[in-house]
């Protein structure tokens, strides 16, 4: 597949008659990044929805389909500026199932760079447009696999973080990671990305639809009241595996070079309160799992290897586990964090 990096289809105003009766349709029209302005007043501010950063997350796309052809975007007290990422990665067969292309790479690792190379340069273009408009918010929907509920990220604990995040979920994931990934960048205004749970469950794709409709509809956030059983995570580490090494879950050790227990899939979201038997592995963990700052006591500090077992340490909250292994193993294993929950008190 060749592919045009430079390349971004423009629309605006659409209504349902624009569009396909599904949203697979709808995105088998599109062959490139789109952006979708809904202007109502010129005067009026500007949020901004991504979706399909990564092609395997389908719940934003779906939940814009399904208001537009409720002709939700219109008569609204603000514009908005939908951008649909990557299509390419979301059109590869079985669609909806690819973070990327085979030989193509996770945009949302892209942003935040000065390369001018294929998605980076992508990247920085679809940032350059959220720029434009110059957006008093900007929310991106992803979807998180396996049986993770939903969750959001960002950079600040702010109200207006709070706030948007608790339009969709009750947990925010204060991070101060530097992935490459939309949520860091700094566009003068609350960014935060959700992880609106697998979109295989039907629920969560409607939960996702309903809480974009507040987003559009609510003319300032600032002013939402948070809900009490808001939680906070802070100071989350990301554990992935190192270059040129396997993984697999099972039930037992495995020629990979780590094995995952397979029940560790069913801990998202986990407080750990006791020294856990993860997996099993005959190498150094150091020389195994790498965090995003490769600092080893940064690893020490949540996982320890004993006569070939891997355990997570005592107090180590356990969430975003990937179930797509061996593949997108480079990318991430799970995150863990120390500090508990925290009710939001304000």
């Amino acid at each position: 597949m060749t592919i045009d990096f430079s390349k971004i289809a423009y629309f605006q105003n659409l209504t349902a008659e624009d569009i396909p009766e599904t949203p697979l349709a709808w995105l088998q029209s599109l062959d490139s990044p789109s952006i979708i302005d809904f202007v109502n007043n010129e005067n009026h501010p500007w949020r901004v929805i991504t979706t399909l950063l990564q092609g395997n997350s389908p719940s934003g796309f779906y939940a814009v389909h399904q208001l537009i052809k409720a002709s939700a975007f219109k008569k609204l007290k603000i514009n908005v500026r939908v951008i649909v990422a990557s299509v390419e990665a979301a059109r590869h067969e079985p669609a909806f199932s690819h973070v990327a292309l085979p030989e193509g790479k996770n945009l949302d690792r892209c942003f935040g760079s000065t390369s001018l190379s294929q998605y980076f340069l992508r990247a920085q273009m679809l940032a350059a447009s959220i720029r434009q408009v110059k957006p008093i918010a900007v929310l991106d929907l992803q979807n998180s696999q396996g049986s993770s509920p939903a969750y959001a990220m960002g950079l600040r604990q702010s109200h207006d973080h709070l706030a948007l995040a608790s339009l969709f979920c009750r947990t925010l994931v204060v991070s101060d990671l530097r992935l490459g990934a939309l949520f860091e960048q700094n566009f003068d205004c609350p960014v935060v990305s959700v992880q609106c749970g697998n979109p295989e469950f039907t629920e969560n794709n409607h939960l996702t639809e309903t809480a974009l409709i507040d987003f559009i509809e609510q003319k300032d956030l600032s002013l939402r009241e948070l809900p009490s059983d808001l939680a906070v995570i802070h100071d989350a580490k990301l554990i992935k595996l190192s270059a040129n090494k396997s993984v697999a879950y099972g039930t037992e050790p495995s020629d990979a070079d780590i094995t995952l227990k397979d029940m560790l899939k069913q801990c998202n979201f986990t407080k750990l309160d006791g020294k856990t038997h993860i997996g099993w592995t005959a190498e150094p963990v150091s020389e195994l799992l790498e965090s995003e700052s490769r600092n080893e006591q940064a690893l020490e500090e949540f996982l320890a290897i004993e006569d070939g077992y891997i355990y997570c340490q005592p107090g180590t909250f356990l969430f975003s586990i990937n179930p797509l292994l061996p593949q997108h193993a480079s990318d991430r294993l799970f995150f863990v964090a120390k500090e508990e929950l925290k009710l939001n008190k304000k």
